[in-house]
Protein backbone atom coordinates (compact mmCIF):
# COMPACT_ATOMS: atom_id res chain seq x y z
CA UNK A 1 0.00 0.00 0.00
CA UNK A 2 1.38 3.60 -0.83
CA UNK A 3 1.53 6.63 1.60
CA UNK A 4 -1.70 8.22 -0.20
CA UNK A 5 -3.42 4.83 0.85
CA UNK A 6 -1.98 4.85 4.36
CA UNK A 7 -3.26 8.63 4.88
CA UNK A 8 -6.51 7.73 3.57
CA UNK A 9 -6.98 4.58 6.09
CA UNK A 10 -5.04 6.74 8.94
CA UNK A 11 -7.68 9.43 7.94
CA UNK A 12 -10.98 7.48 7.88
CA UNK A 13 -9.54 5.62 11.27
CA UNK A 14 -9.07 9.04 13.00
CA UNK A 15 -12.80 9.74 12.26
CA UNK A 16 -14.58 6.50 13.42
CA UNK A 17 -12.37 5.91 16.47
CA UNK A 18 -11.53 9.11 18.37
CA UNK A 19 -14.36 10.60 20.40
CA UNK A 20 -15.56 13.82 19.35
CA UNK A 21 -15.77 16.40 21.37
CA UNK A 22 -19.62 17.13 22.78
CA UNK A 23 -20.28 21.54 23.06
CA UNK A 24 -21.72 22.76 26.31
CA UNK A 25 -22.04 25.99 27.59
CA UNK A 26 -24.67 29.12 28.23
CA UNK A 27 -28.18 27.41 28.15
CA UNK A 28 -27.76 24.54 25.50
CA UNK A 29 -26.47 21.32 25.49
CA UNK A 30 -25.21 19.20 22.85
CA UNK A 31 -25.79 15.53 23.21
CA UNK A 32 -25.28 13.88 19.98
CA UNK A 33 -23.30 14.73 16.60
CA UNK A 34 -23.58 13.17 14.36
CA UNK A 35 -21.24 13.04 10.51
CA UNK A 36 -23.76 11.13 8.03
CA UNK A 37 -22.51 9.28 4.99
CA UNK A 38 -22.23 11.48 1.89
CA UNK A 39 -24.99 9.49 0.12
CA UNK A 40 -23.24 6.46 -0.70
CA UNK A 41 -21.92 7.40 -3.84
CA UNK A 42 -18.66 5.54 -5.51
CA UNK A 43 -16.04 7.01 -6.91
CA UNK A 44 -12.93 5.40 -8.66
CA UNK A 45 -10.27 6.97 -10.77
CA UNK A 46 -7.41 4.49 -11.51
CA UNK A 47 -6.33 2.36 -8.27
CA UNK A 48 -8.30 3.82 -5.55
CA UNK A 49 -12.13 3.69 -5.03
CA UNK A 50 -13.87 5.62 -2.27
CA UNK A 51 -17.31 4.46 -1.39
CA UNK A 52 -19.59 7.16 0.28
CA UNK A 53 -17.25 9.99 1.64
CA UNK A 54 -18.52 12.03 4.59
CA UNK A 55 -20.45 15.12 4.51
CA UNK A 56 -22.64 16.01 1.96
CA UNK A 57 -22.26 14.99 -1.41
CA UNK A 58 -24.16 18.14 -3.15
CA UNK A 59 -22.16 20.62 -1.08
CA UNK A 60 -20.13 23.08 -2.14
CA UNK A 61 -17.88 22.87 -5.72
CA UNK A 62 -15.89 20.52 -7.13
CA UNK A 63 -11.52 20.96 -7.67
CA UNK A 64 -10.36 18.75 -10.24
CA UNK A 65 -6.55 18.30 -10.78
CA UNK A 66 -5.26 15.71 -12.91
CA UNK A 67 -7.21 12.00 -11.87
CA UNK A 68 -8.10 12.96 -8.47
CA UNK A 69 -11.35 15.82 -7.49
CA UNK A 70 -12.17 16.98 -4.28
CA UNK A 71 -16.03 18.30 -3.42
CA UNK A 72 -15.30 21.46 -0.97
CA UNK A 73 -18.18 23.03 1.43
CA UNK A 74 -20.20 22.68 4.25
CA UNK A 75 -23.75 21.13 4.79
CA UNK A 76 -26.05 22.94 3.38
CA UNK A 77 -29.42 22.58 5.63
CA UNK A 78 -32.72 21.85 3.68
CA UNK A 79 -34.18 23.85 1.72
CA UNK A 80 -36.64 26.66 3.24
CA UNK A 81 -39.92 27.68 2.66
CA UNK A 82 -39.88 31.38 1.58
CA UNK A 83 -40.86 33.20 4.90
CA UNK A 84 -43.33 36.27 4.67
CA UNK A 85 -40.18 38.44 4.22
CA UNK A 86 -39.81 39.92 0.99
CA UNK A 87 -36.75 40.60 -0.93
CA UNK A 88 -36.64 44.02 -3.61
CA UNK A 89 -35.24 42.57 -7.10
CA UNK A 90 -34.00 45.42 -9.20
CA UNK A 91 -31.97 46.62 -12.00
CA UNK A 92 -31.82 48.73 -15.17
CA UNK A 93 -32.58 48.04 -19.07
CA UNK A 94 -29.99 50.10 -21.10
CA UNK A 95 -28.63 50.60 -24.76
CA UNK A 96 -25.02 49.75 -25.49
CA UNK A 97 -23.96 52.94 -24.95
CA UNK A 98 -25.61 52.73 -21.60
CA UNK A 99 -29.05 55.24 -22.28
CA UNK A 100 -31.91 54.28 -21.24
CA UNK A 101 -34.94 51.90 -22.10
CA UNK A 102 -37.92 53.30 -21.24
CA UNK A 103 -41.96 51.06 -20.95
CA UNK A 104 -38.88 47.92 -21.57
CA UNK A 105 -41.41 44.89 -19.60
CA UNK A 106 -39.58 43.39 -16.87
CA UNK A 107 -41.40 39.89 -16.01
CA UNK A 108 -40.74 37.73 -13.00
CA UNK A 109 -41.67 33.98 -12.84
CA UNK A 110 -41.10 31.47 -10.70
CA UNK A 111 -40.66 30.58 -7.04
CA UNK A 112 -43.46 31.17 -5.09
CA UNK A 113 -45.20 33.36 -7.68
CA UNK A 114 -48.58 31.87 -8.41
CA UNK A 115 -48.59 34.00 -11.83
CA UNK A 116 -45.48 35.94 -13.36
CA UNK A 117 -45.24 39.96 -12.00
CA UNK A 118 -44.46 42.16 -14.62
CA UNK A 119 -43.39 46.11 -14.50
CA UNK A 120 -42.44 48.92 -16.73
CA UNK A 121 -38.83 50.57 -16.72
CA UNK A 122 -39.30 53.88 -15.70
CA UNK A 123 -37.97 56.98 -17.96
CA UNK A 124 -34.20 56.27 -16.45
CA UNK A 125 -34.98 52.53 -17.55
CA UNK A 126 -34.69 51.12 -14.04
CA UNK A 127 -37.13 48.49 -12.49
CA UNK A 128 -38.15 47.29 -9.00
CA UNK A 129 -40.03 43.90 -7.97
CA UNK A 130 -40.84 43.06 -4.82
CA UNK A 131 -40.98 38.61 -4.60
CA UNK A 132 -40.86 36.60 -1.26
CA UNK A 133 -37.61 35.56 -0.20
CA UNK A 134 -35.51 32.29 -0.49
CA UNK A 135 -36.60 31.54 -4.07
CA UNK A 136 -35.32 31.06 -7.79
CA UNK A 137 -36.49 33.87 -10.23
CA UNK A 138 -36.41 33.93 -13.98
CA UNK A 139 -36.46 37.70 -14.74
CA UNK A 140 -37.40 38.63 -18.48
CA UNK A 141 -37.03 42.03 -20.49
CA UNK A 142 -38.90 42.38 -23.85
CA UNK A 143 -39.61 45.82 -25.86
CA UNK A 144 -41.43 46.36 -28.78
CA UNK A 145 -38.09 48.75 -30.39
CA UNK A 146 -35.39 46.90 -28.53
CA UNK A 147 -33.79 43.59 -29.00
CA UNK A 148 -31.62 41.67 -26.07
CA UNK A 149 -28.62 38.82 -26.54
CA UNK A 150 -29.68 37.85 -22.85
CA UNK A 151 -33.11 38.55 -22.36
CA UNK A 152 -33.43 36.53 -19.03
CA UNK A 153 -31.61 36.07 -16.40
CA UNK A 154 -31.93 33.54 -13.22
CA UNK A 155 -31.89 35.13 -9.51
CA UNK A 156 -31.76 33.38 -6.51
CA UNK A 157 -33.33 35.76 -4.04
CA UNK A 158 -31.97 35.41 -0.85
CA UNK A 159 -31.72 38.95 -0.50
CA UNK A 160 -32.30 42.34 -2.11
CA UNK A 161 -30.66 42.08 -5.49
CA UNK A 162 -30.31 45.06 -7.10
CA UNK A 163 -27.64 44.76 -10.07
CA UNK A 164 -29.47 43.19 -12.88
CA UNK A 165 -28.95 44.91 -15.98
CA UNK A 166 -30.25 44.46 -19.47
CA UNK A 167 -28.16 45.56 -21.84
CA UNK A 168 -30.05 46.02 -25.63
CA UNK A 169 -27.63 44.68 -28.46
CA UNK A 170 -29.81 46.02 -31.31
CA UNK A 171 -32.81 48.30 -31.71
CA UNK A 172 -35.64 47.36 -34.76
Amino acid sequence: MNKLGIAIVLLMLACVCLPAQIATGGSYTLDQAVIANGGGATNTVGNYQIAGTAGQSVAGGIAATGPYNIRSGFWQGAVLAPTAAMVSVSGRAVTQDGAAIRNARITVDGGALTSPISVLTNAFGYFSVEVPSGQSYVVSVQHRQYQFGQPAQFVFAVDTVTDLVFTSTWRN
